[in-house]
């Protein structure tokens, strides 16, 4: 085994101590995998760390997968896990219609994060989100190529090849559905990092089971097991409409409750309703999983344009 020691004054010591400590994949109740935990985790500590042997890691960490396969929860629940903070930026954030205006917000973001971590010490990562829907992806010949865009691109690659700011560097997480349309410049060897997140059917059935054990805790994992299996190609997102479908089953009460009182309502006295005919029952049966799993399956995404 290779030990690598980071001589560093900002190397996160608390990090490596809670990944030894931490034999389950559970973070306050939430199945995590260890391969995506991992990834994370090694992206963060490398960039924490300075000229590890006089290798210089990818400043850029590029997730891709299906949406509604858990990467922006799970990415946001394992830095709340070990307190590091995150400066989101949603791919749109990065439009704009004058020059230059999306590299000045990155760039703004990304100089306050190293000022703060050169003086706090305190752990922060920065996460661009549908980062494949930002100016930064050539979306085809019909899409209008803007000097905005260049100079964008042209900014984040100068980041990755030269990150220091005030003596630190900050990781940078992107987060998408497919980057194969990103300029190839920005996404090659040395500045990004590439990872594909698909969950297998164990990951899956794991994810769902203690999802749906925040709803019932007595749930059983051979009834999830079942569930997930028979809808294998569901992503993870369907599973938790299915749940939350079961849990607000009894809502149709409240909204006539209310309908009765004319809305005449204050906020505590909807609150304690809606707790009155929530599903709570703490024996569901398989086959009333099924029941709405199938309901929400026959849902169609219809297209009214």
């Amino acid at each position: 085994m290779i030990k690598l020691i980071l001589n560093n004054i900002w190397t996160n010591r608390d990090i490596v101590k809670k990944c030894r400590e931490q034999n389950l994949d559970l973070f306050n109740g939430i199945y995590i995998p260890q391969e995506f935990r991992k990834k994370i985790i090694r992206h963060l500590i490398l960039n924490y760390g300075s000229n590890i042997n006089g290798l210089q890691p990818s400043l850029f960490l590029a997730i891709q997968g299906f949406r509604g396969e858990g990467k922006t929860f799970m990415l946001q629940t394992i830095c709340e896990n070990y307190n590091i903070e995150i400066k989101y930026i949603s791919g749109s954030d990065l439009c704009g219609s004058n020059e230059g205006e999306s590299k000045d917000k990155i760039q703004k973001i990304y100089e306050t994060s190293c000022i703060d971590f050169s003086r706090t010490k305190k752990l922060v990562v920065i996460v661009i989100d549908d980062f494949h829907l930002s100016i930064a992806s050539n979306l085809g010949e019909n899409v209008s190529k803007t000097t905005n865009a260049q100079v964008l691109v042209g900014y984040l690659m100068n980041l990755a090849d030269h990150p220091y700011q005030f003596n630190v560097r900050i990781p940078i997480i992107l987060l998408g559905n497919n980057f194969q349309n990103i300029y190839p410049a920005l996404i090659r060897n040395g500045r990004t990092d590439f990872y594909s997140w698909t969950p297998n059917i164990n990951d899956k059935i794991n994810i769902v089971y203690y999802m749906y054990r925040k709803f019932y805790p007595n749930i059983k994992i051979e009834d999830v097991k079942q569930l997930v299996t028979l809808y294998p190609d569901k992503y993870i997102a369907f599973f938790k409409d299915v749940i939350q479908d079961l849990f607000f089953s009894g809502f149709d009460q409240v909204v006539n409750e209310f309908e009765k009182q004319h809305g005449n309502f204050l906020l505590d006295e909807i609150n304690g309703l809606v707790k009155n005919f929530l599903n709570v029952d703490n024996l569901i049966s398989l086959e009333y999983l099924k029941e709405f799993a199938a309901k929400r399956n026959s849902i169609k995404e219809g297209n009214f344009e």
